[in-house]
């Protein structure tokens, strides 16, 4: 079809009228926010921001961070808000038919997640069991049976590490001895996916309820933390946004991230507080101890009497033994340091404070120091599940809608197939229930997320910057918003994003190509850890995950239809959807419509700026009241007035579960 000035002309836009009663939705703007929120803070908050920050100069990493979140996480969140809002399910094959896979991309990724981020909030619920008890477990040293003697494996470490290796995880020396799976971890991990189940198939709505700082390295794990914190790439942001009545997508997108920021700082503050509390009441332990142990050693006669310690190290500072030991002569501290430990306050403090470590041996010791324990112990626990169940929640949201979109005979089942996904996710979960557990899932963390995350998001930037143009859907939004803001200008989206993405992507690449993969194992022999390699098996395994998550974008963009997705129509007619109350879509021409019904947009401009010589794509925007959160089905035989039956498009009906939740 060509213009009048001869140059082909783009396809029309699809504009259905819903009325806002039709159109299911959050109860309020707060409620939507909350869940965003609920989503992306998560228990990744409590141990994960904070041991970065540790592990990467504190101040430095925050910095990047921040940087890293105005530049590409708030500008990302906005679009995949915007995205849901506008087109709600199937928005990628909207904008390009072999971009179809986009969706199942982001399903993989969320099930890989949800089948490794749930053991945590397993091993949240083991300690909570065990809360229950006025002296709590991880306090002190078992007896042996039927004597007053310590266990001799936890006289060799502190009680907290005994728990967590011995009697929580049973861990095995490798990742390549299974030894069998842990019967509370198995029962544990039931549990949760049975609430996770029951709350997705009953209500979606129940969430709502300097020289270091240009390190590579650095920028790789903060802007993977950018991901991680703000939920992309994952899908849940477009699925929670498209039943949102609010349309300032900017506005909500800096109100999640900055409550995602505060959040992580908070959390941040009372892990480093907490485990300076800990480290302190460690030292004094360690300093009463070890003077004790050197007078018994100066009455043997095996230390000379200037090996005494200062007395009353209880009146004392902290780190009052620490420097009379650092004061000693060079001979002397060799020969003391031989029989006890310096008890140095900052090595206490750095202790056990990577990864699951820092949860549940750090911070669940310094809550033994407190007075009532238990209670606190029970806080903390029921907080940490909450924050796993509102997250993994989310996550099944963004396993099943795509897969409930794409493949339409499955909606006739969709709480069966509710239940089938969560049960194929507890067995594969099973995995992690293992006495090697711990091991995959360092594997399935180093290999499951940052790559597939980059992947998808670069794409799905790609997608909206440049196959359906920027500009075009800048202009949609601020015209849907109503008011023009400068820092989601279009240079972001087309240009400093995918540059970042781009650049992190090549990153983790190069460093997964060039740098031999490891993980930490505990050595029940000499009660530390030690940095193992991977196995060949388990190479093969990690990459076939990175494989697996992006196999639907290739599979897309190689078999997917070149055929638009709404064919051009008549110069004088548009065509038009009306939903019916029985979730069925009936069509009629535009010319039939009443004029108060229709909604038009001013991108006529941009639309001819960015038209080319091929068939262009329909606007979001139009696109937005078609879809809403409950499409229906458009059958052949529906009455069109328009045009050609042929070139109505299939549009699949709400997913029974979606339906009945929203």
């Amino acid at each position: 079809m060509e213009a009048e000035n001869g140059t082909p002309k783009a396809t029309r836009s699809l504009e259905v009228v819903v009325s806002e009663a039709n159109r299911s939705t959050w109860s309020n703007r707060t409620e939507y926010i909350m869940v965003q929120v609920g989503f992306c803070v998560g228990s990744g908050t409590i141990w994960r921001f904070p041991s970065l920050c540790q592990q990467n100069g504190g101040g430095t990493f925050f910095v990047v961070y921040v940087l890293l979140l105005f530049m590409m996480g708030i500008p990302l969140v906005f679009m995949e808000m915007a995205l849901g809002h506008l087109v709600c399910f199937g928005v990628w094959t909207k904008i390009h038919p072999r971009l179809w896979g986009m969706g199942l991309a982001c399903s993989m990724v969320c099930f890989l997640v949800s089948v490794y981020y749930n053991i945590f909030t397993a091993w949240s619920m083991f300690y909570l069991s065990n809360s229950f008890q006025y002296t709590l477990p991880w306090n002190q040293c078992p007896l042996v049976m039927n004597t007053s003697i310590p266990d001799p494996d936890c006289a060799q470490v502190t009680s907290s590490i005994y728990f967590w290796y011995w009697k929580t995880l049973e861990v095995t020396g490798n990742i390549e001895e299974s030894g069998g799976i842990v019967p509370s971890l198995f029962i544990c991990l039931l549990v949760v996916w049975l609430l996770i189940i029951l709350i997705s198939t009953q209500s979606l709505k129940v969430q709502g309820k300097a020289s270091a700082i240009t390190s590579p390295i650095l920028w790789k794990r903060a802007g993977t933390q950018v991901f991680y914190n703000m939920g992309l790439g994952f899908g849940s942001i477009i699925v929670l946004s498209s039943i949102s009545k609010s349309k300032n997508c900017a506005q909500d997108a800096f109100i999640v991230a900055f409550i995602n920021l505060v959040s992580s700082l908070l959390a941040t503050q009372v892990v480093f507080s907490v485990l300076g509390f800990r480290a302190t009441m460690s030292t004094r332990e360690c300093s009463n101890q070890s003077s004790w142990k050197l007078l018994q050693l100066i009455k043997m006669g095996k230390l000379p009497i200037e090996a005494s310690p200062p007395t009353e190290l209880l009146k004392k500072p902290v780190k009052a033994y620490t420097m009379w030991l650092h004061h000693l002569n060079r001979d002397l501290k060799k020969k003391v340091l031989e029989y006890v430990s310096d008890c140095n306050l900052e090595n206490q403090l750095l202790r056990y404070i990577k990864g699951p470590d820092l949860v549940f041996i750090a911070f669940a010791e310094a809550i033994t120091k407190f007075s009532g324990s238990p209670f606190w112990s029970v806080i903390f626990f029921l907080m940490f599940i909450n924050l796993g169940l509102s997250t993994s929640v989310g996550l099944m949201q963004g396993i099943l809608i795509p897969l409930l979109y794409n493949f339409p005979s499955l909606q006739n089942y969709s709480l069966a197939f509710s239940v089938i996904i969560g049960c194929l996710s507890f067995l594969c979960g099973l995995l992690f229930t293992q006495r090697s557990g711990l091991y995959f899932l360092t594997l399935f963390d180093e290999f499951a997320l940052s790559l597939p995350l980059l992947i998808v998001v670069l794409f799905e930037n790609i997608s909206v910057a440049w196959i359906y143009g920027a500009k075009r859907f800048m202009n949609e939004m601020w015209d849907l918003l109503g008011l023009n803001f400068s820092l989601m200008h279009e240079c972001l989206l087309r240009y400093v994003t995918p540059v970042i993405l781009l650049i992190l992507l090549i990153y983790n690449l190069s460093e997964m190509l060039l740098k031999s993969p490891s993980y930490r194992a505990w050595d029940k022999r000499s009660f530390t850890t030690s940095v193992l390699p991977y196995p060949t098996w388990a190479v093969f395994l990690g990459s076939s995950l990175i494989l697996l998550s992006i196999l639907p974008i290739l599979v897309g963009l190689l078999k997917g239809s070149k055929k638009p997705i709404i064919l051009p129509l008549p110069k004088d007619s548009s065509l038009q959807l009306s939903l019916t109350s029985s979730y069925g879509l009936s069509l009629t021409s535009q010319d039939q419509q009443a004029p108060s019904s229709r909604k038009t947009s001013r991108f006529s401009e941009a639309q001819t700026e960015e038209a080319s010589g091929s068939h262009k794509q329909p606007s979001l925007l139009s696109l937005s009241k078609s879809m809403g959160t409950a499409v229906g089905h458009v059958k052949r035989g529906d009455s069109y007035t328009g045009g050609s039956a042929q070139n109505v498009p299939s549009v699949p009906p709400l997913p029974p579960v979606a339906r009945e939740s929203l």
